[in-house]
């Protein structure tokens, strides 16, 4: 084998490593994220206050700056959204779908 194969299999073996690794790093901020959403408050109880409502909206537009739950929610929700809430325990996922109800 030449140098130069070698090297190039080095790096190609180097790339896909930390490639898989940063998934891996990607799974466990989700797998964080969603241990945390939708705990300790009533989803319906924010869906029914229009302040909250329109500030989440704004957030979730871009309009202005995201406070803490919606701002975990704004970078959870297009993922959610293409997994149908796949990684959601059955208390999440009921939110979820109450949520999506409660914006179309």
């Amino acid at each position: 084998m030449k140098l130069a194969q070698f090297e190039l299999i080095t790096f190609l073996i180097i790339a896909i490593i930390a490639y898989f690794g940063s998934a891996n790093e990607e799974d466990e901020k989700l797998d964080n994220y969603y241990n945390n959403l939708f705990l300790g408050f009533d989803i319906i109880d924010i869906l029914e206050n229009r302040r909250i409502v329109e500030r989440y909206s704004s957030c979730l537009l871009g309009n202005i700056r995201c406070p803490g739950p919606a701002k975990v929610f704004k970078e959870l929700f297009p993922h959610m959204l293409k997994t149908h809430c796949g990684r959601c325990t059955m208390d999440q996922k009921k939110a979820f779908d109450t949520t999506v109800e409660f914006l179309k």
